[in-house]
Formats: C-alpha cells, structure tokens, sequence
C-alpha cells in the first residue's frame, strides 16, 4: 500500500470516511510537477491527471511553482458512487489548500435557462460535497475549513456562453452562503510552504482579509479610483488587497492617474514620477520577442503594474526557476532560466497584471509571428514588506 501523504494525513481522511465506496487511498493520485492537468476522464467515468500534451480545454489546472506534492482525491464515481444530492468531480489537495473541482465542461448552455441550471446544479453538488466533508471531519473531532483553506472550482468548456455578472453573483452568494471561495476560472495556484518552513504567498499570519474576501474585493472594483481596465484573473487577489490596503494613498493615486490619462498621448521612452522613488510610471514601445528571446525575472522592492494598451503579447508566469544573474539593487531585478512550462496569459487591452516579488513572469512575449509594436505603460508600486 502507497504511503499516506502528509495532506491526507493532516485531516485525517482515511479515518473519516472509512468504511465508504473505496477505499480513500485508492481514490488519490499524486504529482508534483509544476503544471498539472486534471480532466474529467469520460471513458474512465473519473477524474484524473493528464500530460500537457493531452490536457484539453475544459481541464482544471494546478499551478505549482515550488513542486509542491499535489494528489487529486477522485470523488464522484471514486471515493463516492451516485450519492444522493451528488458530489464535485474531484478535489485537488495540498497541505494548506484543498480546491474541489466540479466539471461542466459538456454542458451546452444554449438557452439562458440551461446556463441556470448548469451552474446552479454545480453550485448545489459543490455545496453538498461541502456539507458531507464539513460533517464527517468534525465526526472525528476536526474543524474542515480551520484545518485548511478551502475553495471551489467550476468548470465549463469554452464555448459555454460565459456570463460574468451572473458568475460574479453566484460567487458571492456562495461566499456568503458557504464561507468558502467559489471561482469559474480553470486555474489555481499551489504555492503555500510546506508546514515546517515560513509561510508564503496568501498564507500570512498578516493578511487583512480571507481569499474569499480578497477575490470579492479584486472584483468589487472598489480599488479601481476610475480606471475602468480590469484586474486579470492570473493576480493573486490576496497579495493585491494587501498590498493595497497596507500603501492605499500611493495605489489610489497610481490608479486616478490612470483613470485620467490618454496613454496614446504619452510619449515612449519616459518616465513619470508620481511619488519619488516610490511610485513611478515608464512608457515602453517596443517589437515583442519569442518567449527563447525574453528573460523571465523577479523584483525585490516594487511591484509591477502591466499594462499593453497596443500589441499582440502574452504575459507568463513560471514555477520551477534557476538564476542567471545575482539580483542587481540598481534595477530591482534578478533574471531566471527554467525548464519547466510557463502558463501564459494573452494581455488585452482591457486587462492589466500585477507582478508581487515572488512572482518570477515572463512579460512581453509575441503572441504570433510578426506581432507588431507594443505599446506598454510599466508602473513601479513600493512593496510594502
């Protein structure tokens, strides 16, 4: 018999659900790649992992930057057959993070009634998954939700028709309803600490509000002052909230002066100082490159804002890195190679990112052959530490 792995172990899921449909460790499935793929495996009538190459567009995706073990728990169809009230897919497990995962990813959604009765038939299988791991952790004394951070996944192909104020309202409802964070994005990143190092990213004995919180908050808008370009979904909500709530005079002054200002009457090459030495915004124009030909890298003290107002361009975001350089103070920046697989965002004009100190990116790669010019505003933002 495999190991138990420390995750399980922690929450103590062989106990709790002995004597159910299979046997918990023969329901798990354990990787630790930096990207890992979780499909809804049709044939098998399960979910499971799947390489890159046969990763399809309605799989569910676990970013894993630190190689983290991951092990996918098969519930519907594994650890559960057909309960009552039915059951998420999966779940996708980590020491402090514990994502189910309920796939839509062949619901058609041609009628706004079907796209109703898709996600709500979700949301109540999510809910009722919720409802047994809630009751059968606390049978042996544990708290689920104190014990680990808990979020929610639904998943739907691409061709579904996305309907972003419904899946906004859904998603606070099921907040506050549940307690826990409910997201329709495919992706998820697992980039906690291991329990006996120092804690990292989103788990901070600092953090001024819950992931759920922060995720609310990030779509609220309420930080925009004006600027109506969205926040892309790769940012890490939690990291934004604070950073913002901890240096709000200079973000809301960063973002009142893009509110107000024409980038195209800016001129490339210069740079504007908002607040010296903590605050400042560069004008970049320049032909995008392959992702062979541009560095991935890393800032210490300032937070990147992107925003590509003209051009063809992907934004990447990588794990697993090994420096070419040692930091320079001078520019803020340390330079990286990986052989890992970068995740990559397409940058539209609508949308900016947001890149934190542990956030090694890879900004400003062509998206096709002869991308053109871009057109690029750069902020500077003090990480508040």
């Amino acid at each position: 018999m495999m190991a138990v792995p420390q995750a399980i172990s922690n929450l103590q899921l062989r106990r709790a659900f002995r004597g159910y449909a299979a046997e918990l460790m023969d329901c798990v499935e354990t990787r630790s790649d930096a990207v890992v793929y979780v499909i809804d495996d049709n044939d098998r009538g399960i979910s499971c992992f799947a390489g890159a190459e046969a990763a399809v567009s309605g799989c569910f995706i676990g970013l894993n930057p630190a190689n983290h073990e991951l092990h996918l728990l098969s519930i519907d169809n594994g650890l559960f057959k057909s309960p009552e009230g039915g059951v998420a897919d999966c779940a996708l497990i980590h020491a402090d993070l514990f994502a189910f995962v309920e796939f839509k990813s062949n619901a058609e959604g041609k009628t706004q009634d079907s796209v109703t009765y898709t996600y709500e038939k979700a949301i109540s299988q999510l809910e009722h998954t919720l409802e047994m791991f809630n009751a059968k952790l606390a049978d042996i004394g544990l708290d689920f939700r104190k014990a680990v951070e808990v979020v929610c996944h639904i998943i739907v192909s691409p061709i579904f028709p996305r309907q972003s104020a419904m899946e906004m309202n859904y998603c606070m409802r099921f907040a506050i309803d549940n307690g826990v964070e409910l997201s329709f994005d495919n992706q998820r990143i697992f980039s906690h600490t291991d329990n006996q190092n120092h804690t990292e990213r989103t788990m901070t004995n600092e953090n001024l509000m819950t992931a759920a919180e922060a995720q609310q908050w990030v779509e609220s808008r309420e930080w925009a002052n004006g600027w109506s370009v969205n926040a892309d979904k790769s940012i890490d909500a939690l990291e934004f909230a604070n950073q913002y709530h901890r240096n709000k005079a200079l973000w809301d002054k960063l973002f009142k002066f893009l509110a107000e200002t024409d980038p195209m009457t800016l001129e490339a090459g210069k740079k504007i100082v908002l607040e010296e030495g903590r605050l400042w915004i560069n004008v970049l124009e320049y032909t995008p490159k392959s992702a062979e030909e541009t560095n991935i890298e890393s800032h210490r003290n300032f937070i990147d804002l992107q925003y590509t107002y003209e051009g063809n361009e992907l934004m990447g975001l990588a794990g697993k890195v090994t420096p070419i350089n040692e930091y320079d103070p001078v520019k803020d920046r340390t330079n990286y190679s990986t052989d890992e697989e970068i995740v990559y965002s397409p940058a539209p004009a609508d949308r900016f990112f947001l890149y934190f100190p542990k956030d090694m990116h890879q900004p400003s790669v062509r998206s096709v052959e002869n991308p053109g010019i871009s057109r690029k505003l750069v902020g500077k933002i003090e990480y508040a530490k």
